[in-house]
């Protein structure tokens, strides 16, 4: 056969069309799937893994649920408990009062102020008014004698149930509350909360009322604004509660109402006998209404003992200051 020479045109011509073709086989190889290793299956799951998954979320849940029962039935506990609380402090029978009168308290936590004009509150009857905090111990204690006193001249509401910060000791709050009585104005300032914010803020008059009478003269052994400080209409002052607070550690609401109810226990002695005291002080501010109430023998008795000796801006009772001094907590500022 005859070997037919290519010019070189014609060889890289050639060249070019068996390029060409074998570009298009590899593009057809890439378009038609063949050419490529089949994707790796992976390994079966793990049924024992996704069966321990499951087995924990169900125990997770199940303790969220009984966490959230449990502190349910607490809640529900603790309100029932200070309901019981609130009921017995706020009626405390008339005989309990005589039976207990003084009880625990010694001396006279009230401090005569002679010469000083009745103090009248917004709805023009005597004033009576409280300073303290929620986060004080000592004014956890007071509150019980302020209520158990008070609901003897009128009735509460909006009072709510605290545990103070410092002590832990179960309490009432008074912010916010309301008391109607046809004898007394009750105005309550909660200074600082139970996480030391501000609360409740002292009008002009009361800032003058605290800064003139919650200090010395009258009570030199504690210091300036101490709280629970109490004016009942300028004619009677208190700093400091009336009564060791420490009876209240480690008791509940509904302890503390058992205890109420029991005349001779120490509880019912410091609470019933400070009330007797403070209600002597507000029937002496009120001219003695109501005589169902100041009429009593035993208050008739604590009126005179509050009223027997008075010099103008000093205290009457200096013992009585240095009991309470101890009873007192510093003022907080937030």
């Amino acid at each position: 056969m005859a070997n037919t020479k290519q010019s070189p045109a014609a060889r890289r011509e050639q060249e070019r069309r068996q390029r060409q073709r074998t570009t298009q086989g590899r593009s057809g190889q890439g378009r038609s799937g063949q050419g490529r290793s089949a994707p790796k299956k992976g390994p079966s799951s793990n049924k024992g893994w996704w069966w321990f998954v499951g087995i924990m979320i169900v125990v997770v849940i199940g303790v969220i649920g009984l966490f959230v029962v449990l502190s349910n039935q607490q809640t529900q506990q603790a309100q029932q408990g200070y309901g019981m609380a609130y009921k017995t402090v706020t009626t405390i029978p008339a005989d309990s009062f005589s039976r207990v009168n003084t009880g625990s308290i010694t001396t006279n936590p009230m401090v005569h102020l002679t010469g000083t004009p009745v103090l009248k509150g917004p709805d023009g009857k005597p004033e009576v008014l409280f300073v303290g905090a929620e986060y004080c111990p000592y004014c956890a204690a007071q509150r019980y004698v302020i209520l158990s006193a008070l609901s003897r001249f009128g009735t509460f509401s909006n009072v709510t149930a605290i545990t103070s910060s410092e002590s832990s000791l179960p309490t009432f709050s008074l912010h916010n509350s309301t008391f109607k009585s046809n004898y007394i104005d009750f105005v309550a300032k909660e200074t600082v909360d139970n996480n030391n914010q501000p609360l409740d803020t002292l009008s002009s008059q009361e800032t003058a009322i605290v800064q003139k009478y919650d200090n010395a003269p009258y009570f030199p052994n504690s210091n300036p604004g101490s709280i629970p400080f109490m004016s009942i209409a300028n004619q009677y002052i208190s700093s400091g509660a009336f009564y060791d607070n420490t009876l209240l550690s480690g008791n509940s609401y509904a302890d503390i109402a058992n205890q109420l109810n029991n005349t001779n226990s120490a509880l019912a002695q410091g609470v019933l006998g400070g009330a007797n005291y403070l209600t002597a002080s507000i029937c002496s501010a009120t001219n003695n209404q109501p005589s169902t109430v100041c009429n009593a023998s035993s208050i008739q008795t604590l009126e005179q003992t509050i009223q027997k000796a008075g010099v103008q801006g000093q205290a009457t009772n200096g013992s009585a200051l240095a009991m309470l001094s101890t009873n007192a907590d510093k003022p907080r500022h937030s």
